[in-house]
């Protein structure tokens, strides 16, 4: 087994040099670059490890937007690899598909202010800002002032589409909310029930909260809707609503809108982790999330302040009678506090903001920080003390 794993990564090195799709993929990529803007400031990008490409392209997406909000023009080096899974990668894809341009290190523009990278070789160039990444399942240490780790965030459709921008302006204050509890996503077993997340991390898998929650709630605090037509109920629904992808999906660019129709989401944990970007968009349409990993956001959520928390089964059940039976005075402080935190720590821009205006000019970002168990018991290096 060592020897066909070391055989498939050898591949993996250099299969964009052998497979036409990699080489159009790259010819694509270098005819769309544009010539670089000589006024807008500049960030760099310039990766050469594939671990850029994890979760299709994914972190790739949050870094670009994320520097795009707070206004730089976006440009990459010219670097084969990292050009040639452009088609492979969905959300990569979707960063090519707006303007950018090509830049050799031996030619930068002046306006060319950061530069984000992953080879640590490039600490020594001439940038106001140099953030290196770090793609060990490692987080920073307390106090450690020129290291940060990557938040979670929306997923890449839903920051392309402006879902959240468009919620917050037009709908947020108007709309109405005539859920209780919302349940919203794929429970598909055993994706959605890995063992991973029990034995690594302490939480219940997504499937195991559903199952639970379907065995000890009466069925009049239930609803389990078997159509995206039947999902909001005509009057105020003080219930469990239970609305899984296999039996009622909710289309992509109503999803904001539909999380902003319920008091709280049950914030179930993701395939392989806890974190899951449904719960940064809960917080961003003020649907309270119920949630068995405060932790895993930085800084944690707080029980009765911006969320509701659980550790165990029975303790489960009895938040979500919390949730049903909670009078309208304190929901309303709950709501204000979760989108005052998504605006405070969560928004696009908030990262670079940090990354930018630090007294430091070389910053390290944990890129895996997410994946690394936060137990008292664990070291940075996310493996037992």
């Amino acid at each position: 087994m060592k020897l066909i794993k070391k055989v498939e990564q050898g591949y993996r090195q250099i299969r964009s040099y052998l497979q036409p799709s990699h080489r159009r993929s790259a010819i694509r990529a270098r005819a769309s670059a544009s010539a670089p803007p000589e006024e807008q400031p500049i960030c760099l990008f310039d990766f050469h490890s594939i671990k850029i490409d994890s979760d299709m392209g994914r972190y790739l997406h949050h870094l670009v937007t994320e520097f795009e909000s707070c206004g730089y023009y976006i440009a990459f080096t010219d670097n084969y690899r990292f050009l040639a899974t452009v088609d492979a990668k969905a959300f990569k894809r979707l960063v090519f598909e707006r303007s950018f341009s090509l830049i050799s290190l031996q030619d930068v523009p002046v306006n060319c202010r950061v530069l984000v990278t992953d080879d640590p070789q490039n600490q020594q160039k001439e940038f106001e800002k140099i953030v290196t990444i770090d793609y060990r399942r490692m987080r920073s240490l307390e106090g450690e002032e020129d290291a940060l780790d990557l938040p979670y965030f929306v997923h890449p459709e839903v920051h392309d589409s402006r879902q959240v921008a468009k919620f917050h302006q037009l709908v947020g204050s108007k709309q109405s909310r005539v859920m209780r509890i919302l349940f919203a996503g794929s429970a598909a077993a055993p994706k959605y029930n890995s063992a991973v997340l029990e034995d690594e991390y302490r939480v219940m898998s997504r499937v195991k909260v559903l199952e639970v929650l379907k065995e000890s709630l009466p069925k009049k605090q239930l609803r389990m809707p078997q159509s995206f037509a039947d999902l909001l109920p005509k009057d105020y629904s003080q219930t469990l609503t239970i609305a899984t992808s296999q039996d009622c999906s909710i289309p992509s660019l109503d999803w904001i809108q539909t999380l902003g129709r319920s008091d709280f989401y049950l914030a179930c944990p993701g395939v392989g982790m806890p974190l899951c970007h449904n719960l940064i968009e809960a917080l961003a349409a003020g649907a309270i999330p119920i949630l068995q990993y405060p932790q895993y956001l930085g800084p944690a959520l707080e029980d009765g302040v911006n969320c509701l928390t659980f550790n165990d089964e029975e303790e489960l059940c009895s938040v979500i009678n919390r949730a049903l039976n909670m009078g309208e005075e304190e929901l309303a402080v709950l709501r204000t506090n979760a989108v005052n935190y998504y605006s405070r720590y969560l928004q696009p821009g908030f990262l670079a903001q940090k990354l930018t205006k630090a007294n430091i000019k070389n910053t390290q970002l944990y890129m895996n920080a997410c994946e690394v168990p936060r137990f008292s018991d664990w070291n940075c290096e996310g493996s037992k003390s």
